[in-house]
């Protein structure tokens, strides 16, 4: 196809507090229509056609991506009682391989280690499940609950092969491999055992796909004598479900975007009533974790009643409601994120100017942060589900530093590094370099970047091709981390930015809040304040740079491109939600409801209707010079559905803008499933990436800067 497919128009009212909108493309939303399944075709053909001779860059960015990945590997080992815990990957397979191998004495605390890429197993290995083999025949294939009966002796899994993030719940008797006759569909992620292995727990959804719904399962039973244990009315809430990590209580959570509300039930009356820590207040958010103090039982509470950026408390947990003990303050300065408790010691993860930071509360009552060298990271605890562990595993990563698993050994301060990514064919961090830049927004208000460039390929203050990376939503944080598929784009002289712009959660829960609802245009405006800090600072120029967000990210570089289309060569739109006035109207679509706290209600307020009708992308396509764009959707999407990109090209198409269209027909939210799928999907967006913004296509030939 050499001339663009023209979606039809079929005019439909919009009538909202008194303004008339034609739609003229609403009719795409039905994609049981075949018309609409045959223009989706004909947009891929097309894309495909003007992409066509960027096929052998494809294939070469593909090929890197697979070169530098170790494809055949081990995670790291996770203890959880009497075994050790791991995904394998195997050269020639889309997806990973769950196991398990026997620990060697109780205090054996010291993951087992395969050297990387030979392949073999563990001693005593046990195969729980294979992801290659549950996805055969499947274009999609997705894994949404995974979690061990307390002997380990069963498993239970959840799948999805359709890309609509409903998963079906099956149980396994680990010893034989067979499945038990349990089977329950059209389940949310994250379902779980009790600790007596005789119940699981897991949420379904409404009408308008929001979880709202608890239910217990008893093993053996049929599905349709599930009780169900909780459900919640508000449709600005979900829920979902979990245990402590004592395994003391089983909790569920209903929160909105402001406001939660956590209810325990002691573990071992699992068939018991749950109960309330503290009621919902409108705007108060908390989380609670079990620990024993003192041989109380106490709830370690994180919450921001009065205190902005969140503060930790203790309960007694027969009594949540009485008195308090204070265990860190608010503090301006610090976003308090949350706090792990374990039987020796808690673990404490909070945000200090824009990075993730975590301390350790050692016996003593010390509190002791860990500290890394780099000026740029990111580090969380991860993999931590043991009462009585002796050590905190700790995840860790830069621009410029792989992947890195600790373990932090409490009683000593020791800092045990377990495996670093490796990155095949030769990779030398000294060759990059990240920075910390800030912008100035037209508020006075000073954004944050982050960046990173080889050195030896690019000279600052000489403009080079740039990608600005941006999100801004739901407190969000984009922090600095490697990736493999990057490179391919470093190596090519082009700089990786992130524009760290309101609406995320870098800066604290003030930087959030000054970006959503009626402070939503902060998000846009910041990131164009960081587009041209780039470009005055003499990093790139407009026609070298190229701006990518997904989902509301997505909506963000919808609306800068028609803000500043002037700015960019550029724009990649994945997943992107660019119609959202008409989405945030109708509470019938999926999850509607629950994002009236984050963007405000146009359904029934006409002042947040004319301000969300003010940026929405689709609302102010205009006769205008765009950048060239690529709109990446999944048609199987649920959160941001295919018919708001489709509909955004279709308008910009009216005004002579140079856009495409890519829908994968079988995906959803996350894009395409498998690594070597999703590797490709990658090359296919960098290498549009590349093209636009002028960079070398093969990175040959290029002249190293003194």
């Amino acid at each position: 196809m050499s001339t663009p497919p023209l979606a039809a128009q079929k005019p439909q009212q919009r009538i909202h507090h008194d303004d008339v909108v034609v739609d003229n493309y609403e009719w795409l939303r039905n994609k049981e229509n075949p018309e609409v399944i045959g223009h989706l075709e004909a947009e891929n053909a097309y894309t495909a056609v003007r992409t066509n001779h960027l096929e052998l860059l494809q294939e070469q960015l593909f090929e890197e991506i697979k070169g530098r990945t170790q494809e055949t590997d081990l995670s790291v080992p996770v203890r959880r009682g009497d075994w050790w815990y791991y995904t394998r990957t195997v050269e020639g397979h889309e997806y990973g391989i769950h196991c398990r191998a026997p620990i060697t004495a109780p205090g054996d605390w010291v993951p087992p280690v395969l050297h990387p890429g030979v392949g073999g197993t563990l001693p005593g290995e046990q195969v729980l499940l294979d992801d290659n083999l549950e996805a055969a025949d499947h274009d999609f294939y997705s894994l949404g609950s995974f979690d061990l009966s307390a002997d380990g002796s069963m498993l239970l899994y959840a799948i999805d092969v359709e890309g609509d993030e409903r998963y079906t719940i099956r149980v396994r008797t680990i010893a034989t491999g067979d499945n038990l006759p349990d089977e329950i569909s059209n389940t949310s992620a994250g379902a779980l055992f009790d600790p007596s292995g005789q119940y699981l727990f897991y949420t379904t959804v409404d009408e308008a796909w929001r979880p709202d719904t608890v239910w217990r399962h008893e093993i053996g039973a049929a599905a349709s004598a599930d009780v169900q244990v909780f459900t919640e009315p508000d449709e600005r809430f979900w829920v979902g479900v979990g245990l402590t990590r004592s395994r003391k209580y089983l909790m569920i959570e209903a929160g909105s975007s402001v406001t939660t509300e956590t209810h325990l039930l002691d573990s071992a009356d699992p068939t018991g009533e749950f109960t309330v820590v503290w009621p919902r207040h409108e705007g108060v958010e908390y989380d609670v974790e079990h620990a024993v103090i003192d041989g109380e039982d106490r709830l370690l509470i994180v919450h921001n009643h009065q205190a902005i950026n969140f503060e930790l408390v203790s309960v007694l947990a027969a009594d949540p409601l009485g008195d308090k003990r204070m265990l860190l303050a608010h503090n301006p300065d610090i976003r308090l994120e949350s706090v792990d408790a374990f039987r020796d010691f808690i673990v404490v993860e909070y945000r200090r100017d824009g990075l993730t930071r975590v301390a350790v509360d050692r016996p003593g009552g010390v509190l002791t942060e860990i500290t890394f060298d780099e000026a740029l990271f990111t580090v969380g605890s991860s993999g931590n589900p043991e009462w009585t562990q002796p050590t905190v595993r700790l995840g860790y990563t830069s621009f410029v530093t792989p992947g890195t698993v600790y373990d932090y050994v409490v009683d000593t301060g020791e800092l045990r590094m377990l495996k670093q990514q490796p990155v095949l064919g030769g990779y030398d961090p000294s060759l990059f370099e990240q920075r910390r830049e800030w912008a100035t927004a037209a508020d006075g208000t000073r954004i944050p970047l982050s960046l990173v460039f080889r050195r030896d390929l690019v000279t600052p203050g000489t403009p080079a091709p740039t990608l600005l990376y941006g999100y801004g939503s739901y407190e969000h944080s984009i922090d600095p981390g490697f990736g493999i598929p990057r490179l391919s784009l470093l190596d090519r002289g082009m700089i990786f930015a992130i524009a760290h712009v309101r609406g995320g959660g870098e800066l604290g829960r003030t930087w959030y809040e000054q970006g959503k609802t009626h402070q939503k245009r902060n998000t846009f405006t910041d990131f164009i304040a960081c587009a041209e800090h780039l470009i005055d600072e003499g990093y790139t120029t407009p026609d070298r740079l190229v701006a990518e967000g997904g989902s509301a990210g997505g909506l963000l570089v919808g609306a800068v491109a028609n803000m500043a289309p002037e700015l960019f060569a550029g724009i990649l739109a994945v997943v992107p939600f660019v119609d959202a006035l008409t989405s945030i109207l109708d509470p019938s679509l999926p999850l509607t409801v629950i994002e009236w706290d984050e963007w405000g209600d146009p359904l029934h307020n006409p002042e947040v209707y004319a301000y969300m009708k003010s940026y929405s992308p689709v609302e102010n396509v205009r006769q205008t010079h765009y950048p060239r764009i690529l709109a990446v959707t999944s048609l199987n999407d649920t959160r941001v559905l295919y018919v708001e990109p489709a509909k955004w090209v279709a308008r910009l198409r009216e005004v002579g803008a140079d856009a495409l269209l890519k829908t994968e027909m079988s995906a959803g939210h996350g894009g395409v499933s498998g690594r070597y799928s999703a590797w490709r999907e990658r090359a296919f967006n960098y290498a549009w990436v590349i093209d636009v913004a002028g960079a070398h296509p093969t990175g040959e030939g290029l002249t190293a800067v003194d």
